[in-house]
């Protein structure tokens, strides 16, 4: 009695071994699988037939490999049913990185006139791509471009062989391959969605090569292919290129070209806390305009950056956030400057929101020059929001120099005349308690 087999069946079961770590145990454990399920079935010699209602195929194992006796069909098979039991023993041998077997395989299928799908190719080169085995996974392209067969690859396929080549500093094969593939003009529609995270990847990688032509010349493939759009994900990579290698001034042109063709403006506050840095490293005296417009290029990288901010953002909060810069940069008195002759009016819930990031970052040096440059007055909410987010800090760090930072805290306040919340107060008994530090006899 003949067994009716489909091609999802078989592959339904087989994806239950994929994962085994062992590649006997996928093979035995695959074979009595789809032998207890009625889908295969073994001679004495060791040939497994495979079964439909209208059609039965035997074939050999491939020569080379000895894993015992129960061993399933792998080729010498003919008619495009065992489509599906191929396709098996391709992933079999690639999840094994047996590169050998997989283009015996092929060479097998090509001769007996089965069809290579695209699924089968795309399923092969994503399992070498993630066994990093580029020396395989090149051989492969190779073997499809040779046979006119480069359009059964699909595009986040070749998006990650091209990430693998830029990642061992092979960036201009890279290119080669990324170029050749889009000429093809092969690509039925392209998901964004399924392809944003891999074309992220590949900027990325081109971007930690410090590369900025490479970075530049992939990311405009990619644009002029509609595989990614311009948005702050695709566009980061061309600025982080820059600051990678320490051109900050080269970073705030790539920054003004970005915002000139795309309207965007990432990492804006990275860069201008970079400005700062260098400034500071270099012993520059960092000058705050006292103007309330920036005019850009003449007032140096700094400006120019700042007038970029203003026309995407506003005055306000590009005033905000050179404030910041300079909180973060460790410039309180820059920062207090930029407060006085730049901010018309503190954006509190900015500030108070900034205050929360801080400590939960344990950002202890920017909280302290916030309260440097918060002083006493009409700041004492902000101030109260600073004190706990400080406490924060030292609560997190749980040793006693934190401890006796913490209690320092609490004097500090009573001499302000600031009420520490019950919350607060909580916190430093816990604290203090935990650490064996005497408490004041006004929190015993």
């Amino acid at each position: 009695m003949l067994v009716r087999t489909t091609r999802r069946e078989i592959l339904k079961h087989a994806n239950v071994y994929l994962c085994r770590t062992s590649y006997q145990q996928r093979i035995q454990g695959l074979s009595r699988r789809l032998c207890s399920r009625g889908l295969v079935r073994y001679s004495a010699a060791g040939v497994c037939s495979c079964s439909s209602a209208n059609q039965s195929f035997t074939g050999q194992h491939v020569t080379g490999t000895s894993v015992g006796d129960d061993q399933i069909v792998e080729h010498e098979v003919s008619g495009k049913k065992l489509q599906g039991a191929l396709w098996i023993m391709l992933q079999l041998h690639a999840a094994n990185n047996d590169p050998d077997t997989v283009f015996v395989l092929l060479q097998k299928a090509e001769i007996e006139g089965l069809e290579v799908s695209k699924r089968m190719m795309n399923t092969i080169m994503r399992v070498f791509i993630k066994n990093n085995n580029i020396a395989t996974t090149l051989q492969l392209h190779t073997w499809l471009k040779t046979r006119h067969l480069l359009h059964t690859v699909s595009p986040a396929a070749i998006v990650g062989l091209c990430t693998l080549l830029v990642e061992t500093k092979r960036g201009s094969e890279a290119l080669s391959i990324l170029k050749e593939y889009l000429q093809l003009d092969a690509c039925e529609r392209i998901e964004l969605d399924k392809l944003r995270t891999d074309c992220k990847t590949l900027l990325n990688s081109a971007a930690n090569t410090c590369d900025h032509t490479l970075t530049q010349q992939i990311f405009d493939e990619l644009l002029h292919a509609e595989m990614i759009e311009p948005e702050n994900y695709t566009v980061v990579p061309l600025l982080q290129c820059r600051m990678n290698s320490g051109d900050i001034i080269g970073a705030v042109e790539a920054a003004a070209q970005i915002y000139q063709n795309y309207q965007l403006l990432p990492k804006r506050m990275e860069i201008l806390i970079a400005l700062l840095k260098d400034c500071t490293n270099r012993k520059l005296n960092i000058s705050i305009p006292s103007c309330m417009n920036w005019t850009g290029e003449s007032d140096g990288p700094l400006g120019q950056m700042m007038s970029l901010v203003v026309s995407c953002y506003g005055h306000q909060q590009a005033s905000h956030d050179l404030f910041f810069a300079c909180i973060e940069a460790d410039l309180p008195s820059a920062a207090q400057q930029v407060l006085k002759t730049h901010v018309e009016k503190v954006n509190v819930a900015l500030v108070k929101k900034m205050v929360v990031l801080y400590g939960k970052a344990r950002r202890e040096k920017a909280l302290l020059h916030l309260m440097t440059v918060f002083q006493h007055g009409d700041a004492a909410a902000l101030r109260h929001r600073i004190y706990s987010a400080l406490l924060d800090v030292y609560v997190a760090r749980g040793d006693e120099s934190g401890g006796r930072k913490a209690l320092d805290l609490y004097w500090a306040m009573k001499e302000e005349d600031l009420t520490p919340s019950p919350q607060f107060l909580t916190s430093l008994t816990a604290l203090l308690t935990a650490l064996d530090i005497k408490l004041p006899s006004c929190l015993s």
